[in-house]
């Protein structure tokens, strides 16, 4: 038997550990992304900016998805896919 077998449990000492967590910074550069993107809206030349951004990355993102669909409706370019497809898993 080992000797902290036989100490009685009521004697034995419980280790007590706390934690805190350190900050990284990242709270501050989040901030100052916030603040420069409320006082760009703030701004009436950049509020235009920001929806023409929004409405062009709508238009290429529909864009996009019909290109695809265009792409898929070809009787070759599916096949040529295909056959790379298997050739890459052969190998």
């Amino acid at each position: 038997m080992l000797l902290s077998d036989k100490q009685d449990p009521a004697k034995r000492t419980l280790l007590k550990t706390t934690a805190k967590a350190v900050g990284d910074g990242s709270d501050t550069s989040s901030q100052s992304i916030v603040k420069y993107v409320q006082n760009a809206w703030d701004n009436y030349e950049d509020r235009i900016a920001f929806g023409g951004l929004g409405f062009a990355s709508i238009v290429a993102f529909w864009a996009s998805l019909n290109l695809i669909s265009v792409i898929d409706k070809l009787p070759v370019i599916p096949s040529v896919l295909e056959f790379i497809g298997i050739f890459f898993s052969w190998v």
